[in-house]
């Protein structure tokens, strides 16, 4: 059950940094607020979920500092500089996502 949680958890913030990004592209700043509202929200139930009905099976996650830094250091510089960085930051997001994966991995099977 967890690992179906987890899966989900992972695609759904994937998906809503995907489309961050996206709105962020075109310039679309209502969107993009919008969207970072529903990824603290979704991150706040996940983190509510986990702690009330997975706490035993909970796996602790590295945070991955240099991989999050480029992210934001990508989005900043899509912002300023070329819209291409923009689309970096959310494949650096995704490989984020796959190495957690990976590190609780061991504990799904």
């Amino acid at each position: 059950m967890y690992k179906k949680f987890y899966i989900a958890k992972s695609l759904i913030n994937i998906l809503l940094i995907g489309l961050m990004c996206f709105f962020m592209f075109f310039d679309e700043i209502n969107y993009v607020i919008t969207t970072m509202i529903l990824i603290i929200f979704s991150m706040v139930i996940s983190k509510l979920v986990i702690k009330f009905k997975f706490e035993k099976e909970a796996v602790k996650e590295k945070n991955n500092i240099t991989l999050n830094v480029l992210m934001i250091l990508s989005l900043w510089a899509g912002m300023c500089f070329s819209r291409i960085f923009i689309a970096v930051a959310w494949i650096l997001y995704i490989f984020t996502e796959i190495l957690a994966y990976n590190e609780a991995r061991d504990y799904f099977d």
